[in-house]
């Protein structure tokens, strides 16, 4: 017989390793399922880049935001994680749930989704046979390697406006290109590099010289066809991820492309199942860290109040309260 437990958590990024570690607290059987090889989620695209929603931080890295919620949830023992297990399937109902990855089956009283929308992979730079070149990179590791550099960094968001910002202060020749006028990155981070590097606004990639490395990189303004080429030492693309798996509906509850629909209490259209983080989806919803932060403690005050109806919980409000 397949042991059933609590909980059980699908993904393991910030949102799902934080309930874990608040579900801990309560004595529940928790079972983090996720379908990578490790914990991190989509916080280890940053992990040498600094994280600006954290409260009482200004300058924190991703890596240690993620290693003191790695040691936070270890603190316990009552939880067990599984890497390499993409959920394909959930049947049964509320106190009865059984979930089926590609490797095996488990059986919990209650879900809570924390997978983000996903797996995911770079958008890639879009120029023939990019593979081969060895400094088109998507995710930054070891900055040092950056420092005093000439970087040609493609994207309009706030990841490429911070790295900008962030190599422009460490005496790196920074270029900015976006394929847009207007940027989608934080105004204030924009203001800070705004007169202070080099900026081409709306250019797209045409191509590439060199051979294993890239040499520089020509662009072209999408308005008036003016062609420019830059010389550089690297080249960082942020064009935002792509999804690997297209399985939206396998946990066949109410969704939009924004992702699952949860009430005040994260519940989702189907009873006991939650839903947190990115992939949570309600009227005024902002995906930032912290908010999926939150999102887990009423998620799991949620589940306790089905697994334990009895147990006070002083911060919670239980639906028979009023």
């Amino acid at each position: 017989m397949l042991k059933k437990y609590d909980v059980i958590i699908i993904g393991a990024g910030p949102s799902g390793i934080y309930s874990g570690f608040l579900a801990s607290l309560h004595n529940l059987n928790i079972l983090i399922l996720e379908a990578s090889s490790d914990l991190g989620g989509q916080i280890k695209l940053f992990m040498d880049k600094p994280v600006f929603d954290m409260p009482g931080h200004l300058n924190v890295f991703g890596k240690d935001i993620l290693k003191l919620m790695n040691e936070q949830l270890y603190s316990n023992d009552n939880f067990k994680i599984k890497y390499n297990e993409e959920v394909i399937k959930v049947e049964g109902k509320i106190r009865d749930f059984t979930v089926k990855t590609q490797n095996s089956i488990y059986k919990s009283q209650t879900i809570i989704i924390a997978s983000g929308g996903g797996l995911f992979k770079p958008i890639p730079f879009g120029i023939k046979n990019e593979s081969q070149y060895n400094n088109i990179k998507y995710k930054i590791s070891n900055t040092n390697k950056y420092f005093g550099k000439r970087l040609a960094i493609f994207g309009g968001g706030d990841t490429a406006v911070d790295w900008a910002n962030y190599f422009y202060k460490k005496k790196s020749k920074v270029t900015l290109i976006h394929r847009r006028t207007i940027f989608r990155a934080q105004e204030k981070l924009f203001s800070e590099i705004e007169k202070k590097i080099d900026i081409y606004t709306p250019y797209k990639i045409v191509s590439v010289k060199g051979a294993k490395n890239v040499e520089s990189v020509k662009v072209i303004n999408i308005k008036s066809k003016e062609v420019k080429e830059i010389n550089c030492d690297y080249v960082l693309v942020f064009f935002g991820q792509q999804k690997l798996t297209s399985k939206e509906n396998r946990f066949l509850i109410d969704m939009d492309k924004n992702g699952y629909f949860v009430k005040s209490n994260m519940e989702t259209s189907r009873s006991g199942i939650f839903a947190i983080g990115n992939v949570a989806n309600y009227l005024g919803k902002v995906k930032m860290m912290i908010t999926g932060l939150g999102e887990g403690a009423t998620a799991v005050g949620s589940a306790v109040e089905i697994i334990n109806p009895s147990k006070k919980m002083s911060y919670y409000v239980k639906k028979n309260e009023k």
